[in-house]
């Protein structure tokens, strides 16, 4: 995974434009860190989802989470979220760049 993060950030360096780098220049201090987000979030949640999934299923986080859910649902209604999703985003339930589809339903 190392070479691809390294691969995937070294295409985004040839990529970059002379407005992005200008944007980088002026902006605050995590214009640089908000770019590289915005250019490899994408295929880095792609790449890392099917290894955080498996992971979780092996140590029956997943099954632990749907165990959870059931309850929830059963109080409070439909509730739609991707674990994988929220693990990756650090974040529980959140909206993820569209990822993640979180909606408590009443």
């Amino acid at each position: 995974m190392f070479f691809y993060l390294q691969r995937r950030h070294f295409s985004v360096i040839k990529e970059m434009t002379f407005e992005d780098a200008r944007k980088i220049m002026g902006g605050g201090n995590t214009a640089a860190t908000e770019f590289f987000k915005q250019k490899t979030h994408g295929k880095l949640y792609d790449a890392f989802k099917p290894m955080i999934s498996s992971n979780m299923d092996e140590v029956g986080a997943t099954r632990s989470y749907k165990e959870m859910m059931g309850k929830y649902e059963s109080i409070f209604g439909t509730m739609t979220a991707e674990l994988s999703a929220g693990i990756f985003c650090k974040g529980g339930v959140c909206s993820c760049d569209g990822k993640m589809d979180a909606k408590a339903k009443m």
